[in-house]
């Protein structure tokens, strides 16, 4: 113990080091992954001590009763040290190419790697899809009912015979005067509808080419009714940050006109994406109403008052809800809440608005005919505001999981639609392309602080930034394995796919280590630096093999995508398998060759600044020696 537990101290405190980047990490993937990194890094500190205090003493007690290897130059593992001993004196040998080769393959990968598709989450396989359907601004309730049974039914033939497991409505918006809660119906008007169903779970089914194939099909049997597919699944919701959509562009401004005009130019350019799907405006801009233009004089000399005027219409068209509180007391004196309004069949048309009698007191005259002009218009259905301020949002799903490049081609559509019409006008991004974003520039800005904390302790432990930097060269292996095993499974680089390659430059990390730790010792003990390197990397084959084949075996269930939503943590286990092979080929084939160049044909000396240390260069020989300096210096006698 007493032989490995410092290095393995270092390495306990450089996988925690390297779970930095999680705390750097903004909005949804700091929430989902912060605790991760604090669960990872307490496990190895309470890990470090429990097998430097319980594993001594259970091995005393387990190991007494057994037998010492009588023979330890037989067996299948010390033939395989062996041709590994020979293996690594021949690279050793050839080291100068093998590490200009070594460098550029990882080079060669990390450039492959620039092809590799971005999201912030790896999107699942959900049985589960929520359409969102508009109709034209202003249709009628019972109208937007018929068109919701008729896409259930198209949902129906093109899912297949007993397909469809249940299907849920949310048609229109309920009026105040319903006693319903609907704060989760974010309907803007009687025209929109939200349908959600639940497939029966198959594997042969793909969800999202299920919706490709369902959105050709709604838009050729219903071209006036617009349809847009919204995250089913909750991690989806939640990473959207309250978009119904993973592209939100919003336009801001205080003249909603110029934002409106400026926001149509946007989602003008947007349309030539080919990776845009159902894009739009969800906002009712022009939603029929009556333009209600009163007559004051005219008013006035009839004896009655704007405030008047307006409270009969409202309590004709709508409801006396919004107007006054009446109650109706029954024998028991319970009070019931009562409203008052016209049967709908009374105000079928315009006509029947401008009789409306707008005098109290049962008065039939004057009518509304009487004092005002009554004529059509348009007016907006909804108003969204941030800030205080009104926008206008621009929403589109992706027909693509390379949310980054789709990000690119936002941005570009947002500068092709030149300045904002004046200075007021903002827009921003919203939606899980800012959320990626944020989510991978803290990740960036974290590893390289990381890298920075790493290089200290292990400058500070082995008192050479040579032997850190050796230690640093297998960092480039791990990324290329990352890569290269995301490339062969075509996999998606995410928040799951960087942590998994995080863990895996812990453990590498760990590994060299122990390596370079033990070709000091035995520089120590009088060996050259080529037959040292040789040396460590013999002597520590075997734990580093145990650690590595230990990890990627419980990764590897993880990697395969099994059970519900595997394939939302499959890319964490596929970074750390391809990462843990790249980076324990490079440990044991190429670490020891760049320990060779390192350390060169130098003779070892000590980085100690004690004179009384007699391996130290500053040693004063004249002076006597310390008794554990002494002792020290004996020992290393004896054993040279």
């Amino acid at each position: 113990m007493r032989e490995v537990i410092v290095p393995r101290l270092v390495a306990m405190l450089c996988v925690c080091a390297v779970f930095i980047p999680s705390f750097f990490m903004k909005g949804v993937g700091g929430a989902l992954f912060g605790p991760l990194a604090l669960a990872v890094g307490f496990a190895m500190i309470s890990s470090y001590f429990v097998t430097n205090s319980v594993l001594p003493v259970a091995s005393v007690w387990l190991l007494r009763a057994t037998k010492a290897h009588a023979d330890e130059e037989r067996g299948l593992f010390v033939a395989f040290r062996h041709a590994y001993g020979r293996l690594v004196g021949i690279l050793i040998a050839a080291r100068y190419p093998l590490v200009v080769l070594y460098l550029a393959l990882c080079g060669a990968a990390l450039w492959a790697g620039r092809t590799l598709p971005q999201e912030i989450f790896p999107t699942a396989n959900p049985d589960q899809l929520q359409l969102r359907m508009r109709g034209p601004d202003g249709t009628r309730l019972e109208s937007t009912e018929k068109l919701a049974l008729a896409v259930l039914d198209a949902i129906q033939e093109e899912a297949g015979p007993d397909a469809v497991a249940i299907t849920l409505a949310n048609i229109g918006n309920t009026p105040p005067s319903y006693p319903v809660n609907a704060i989760f119906v974010w309907n803007s008007g009687p025209q929109e509808a939200v349908l959600l169903v639940s497939l029966k779970p198959s594997k042969q089914r793909s969800l999202a080419a299920f919706e490709d194939s369902l959105r050709a099909k709604l838009a050729a049997r219903f071209p006036d009714v617009s349809f847009s597919f919204e995250a089913g699944d909750v991690i989806s919701q939640v990473l959207n940050t309250g978009s119904p959509n993973p592209i939100n562009v919003v336009v801001s401004g205080n003249n909603l006109a110029s934002t409106r005009s400026y926001a149509e130019k946007i989602k003008a350019h947007l349309a030539g994406v080919p990776e845009v799907r159902d894009l739009a405006i969800p906002l009712p801009l022009d939603y029929p109403a009556l333009a209600i233009d009163i007559d004051r004089e005219r008013a006035g000399q009839l004896g009655v008052t704007p405030k008047r005027i307006a409270r009969s219409l409202v309590e004709a068209t709508w409801s006396s809800q919004l107007t006054q509180q009446i109650f109706w007391v029954d024998a028991n004196g319970l009070g019931y809440y009562v409203a008052v309004r016209l049967p709908e069949a009374d105000l079928s048309s315009i006509e029947a608005v401008k009789n409306l009698p707008v005098m109290p007191d049962r008065e039939l005259r004057p009518l509304l005919r009487d004092v005002a002009r009554v004529s059509r218009g348009v007016v907006p259905g909804e108003f969204d505001h941030w800030n205080s301020i009104r926008t206008v949002s621009v929403t589109a799903n992706s027909g693509t999981s390379d949310l980054a490049r789709l990000g690119k081609a936002v941005d570009r559509a947002i500068a092709n639609a030149g300045d904002p019409p004046s200075k007021d006008t903002k827009v921003s991004v919203r939606g899980q392309v800012d959320q990626m974003r944020q989510a991978l520039d803290g990740l960036r800005q974290g590893l390289l602080l990381a890298i920075v904390v790493v290089i200290l302790l292990l400058a500070a432990n082995f008192q050479s930034i040579r032997d850190a930097l050796a230690i640093l060269l297998v960092v480039p292996a791990v990324v290329a394995g990352v890569v290269l095993v995301l490339i062969a499974t075509r996999t998606s680089l995410s928040i799951q796919s960087f942590m998994g390659a995080i863990m895996s430059i812990g453990v590498s990390v760990a590994n060299a280590v122990l390596v370079v730790k033990f070709t000091q010792d035995k520089r120590r003990e009088g060996a050259g630096p080529l037959e040292a390197a040789r040396l460590a990397a013999t002597g520590r084959l075997r734990p580093i093999l145990m650690t590595s084949a230990a990890m990627i075996a419980g990764m590897v269930p993880m990697a395969l995508a099994f059970g519900e939503g595997g394939e939302q943590n499959a890319p964490l286990g596929r970074a750390v398998l391809g990462g843990l092979v790249a980076s324990t080929a490079a440990t044991l084939l190429v670490l020891p060759a760049i320990l060779a160049i390192v350390h060169g044909r130098r003779p070892y000396r000590s980085a100690s600044l004690d004179p009384d240390d007699p391996a130290s260069s500053h040693w004063d020989g004249a002076k006597p020696a310390s008794p554990g300096a002494r002792d020290a210096s004996e020992k290393r006698e004896s054993e040279s």
